[in-house]
């Protein structure tokens, strides 16, 4: 096992192999502490909601597992999230109000139980009220980022779950994603305060 420190104060240890930071670590504000990606290749279409998982799967089950996580390696970060991914809609009806939302879940539970948020990145609406004929089909690239500060203060080693939630509303319009036309793709930043 070996100690890096400077000034005194002890920076990174490494213990068989593994190098990590040391609590007493600060790094100026702006500075990225570490990415992640994370990707969902599946496909599905389903008339209200629909939740991506880390399993490849989209389910119907709010809170189940697995979801992805994040373990924070600063306890002044915020994290950025980048999600893309493409969607479609199909069976618009006349006279109506639809929409697709897509938004990003987030709790400290690893089965999304309890203290779940949602954020909200990506917004679409058909109004067809007008008349003349919907189109049979739409699809978009749902893409969008979400800011988190839920965990601002948390302590490093904090263990964030996340997943994704597609909902489409509307008189039975079916609305979902394509894996097979790019997939969703997160991207996550720790981001020091």
């Amino acid at each position: 096992m070996a100690t890096l420190k400077l000034g005194g104060v002890s920076t990174i240890t490494e213990s068989g192999g593994a190098v990590s930071l040391d609590s007493g670590v600060i790094f100026p504000a702006g500075h990225v502490i570490q990415t992640l990606v994370f990707t969902n290749t599946g496909n599905g279409q389903s008339t209200g909601t629909k939740y991506a998982k880390s399993d490849n799967t989209w389910t119907t089950t709010a809170t189940s597992t697995p979801n992805w996580s994040i373990t924070k390696k600063s306890s002044n970060s915020n994290l950025m999230f980048e999600i893309g991914g493409s969607a479609w809609t199909g069976s618009h009806n006349n006279a109506q109000q639809e929409g697709y939302h897509c938004y990003l879940r987030h709790s400290l539970n690893s089965d999304m139980s309890s203290t779940v948020t949602a954020i909200s990145y990506y917004y679409m609406q058909w109004d067809t009220r007008g008349g003349d004929n919907p189109p049979s089909q739409t699809s978009a690239n749902a893409n969008g980022m979400a800011w988190l500060e839920a965990y601002t203060n948390s302590a490093i080693g904090t263990v964030i779950y996340f997943d994704i939630q597609k909902y489409a509303y509307g008189s039975s319009m079916n609305a979902g994603y394509t894996g097979n036309n790019g997939g969703t793709i997160i991207k996550v930043t720790e981001i020091q305060q």
